[in-house]
């Protein structure tokens, strides 16, 4: 756990990223082996009969995956989204509007005494295409239980099955981007 820490606090290079991986999948796995051990030695009833609380567990998994989910939107002409294609379309027009280059800001002089912290070079390299390389950095830098998309697929899926699905999902992004 320390070595996880220490690795966290380094700058990001795909050595420590790795790394990082590497730790976050022993961690994971001390923590099954942790609860097998003390399945085990728990009473023999609960070996038998099971957990008598399936069913309350089942409520709440079931309570928090709709609480985490969007299934409609409304926009800021009122109009209502419904649907996997309406929300992602809703999703896209919204973030393209917010991120695209509209009309220039008007100069305020409170801003031009405010020093500036990105440089140019910061700047080509935000705005430049999103790389495999990137992808695949930003994917391993997610917690593998975290963020399930809409379908229910895990990261760790993403991460075990790269290989097959990888080009499909970096031809998404690239959608994505490219409608924004």
């Amino acid at each position: 756990m320390k070595v996880l820490r220490k690795i966290e606090k380094l700058q990001v290079t795909s050595y420590t990223q790795e790394q990082r991986w590497k730790l976050e999948e022993e961690l994971a796995t001390l923590e099954a082996d942790e609860e097998s051990y003390w399945k085990q030695r728990s009473r023999a009833d609960w070996l038998k009969g099971g957990d008598k609380n399936t069913n309350y567990f089942h409520n709440k998994a079931t309570a928090r995956r709709r609480r985490n989910s969007i299934r409609k939107l409304n926009d800021a002409a009122g109009r209502w989204y419904v649907g996997t294609d309406q929300l992602f379309d809703c999703f896209a027009h919204y973030f393209g509007m917010l991120f695209s280059a509209g009309e220039k800001p008007l100069r305020s002089p409170a801003l031009d005494s405010i020093r500036r912290v990105v440089t140019a070079e910061d700047n080509e390299s935000l705005v430049r295409a999103v790389d495999r390389e990137e992808e695949v950095v930003a994917l391993k830098q997610m917690g593998r239980r975290k963020a399930p998309g809409p379908d229910g697929i895990s990261v760790a899926f993403f991460r075990a099955y790269w290989d097959t699905v990888g080009d499909d999902v970096c031809m998404a992004v690239k959608n994505i981007i490219k409608k924004a």
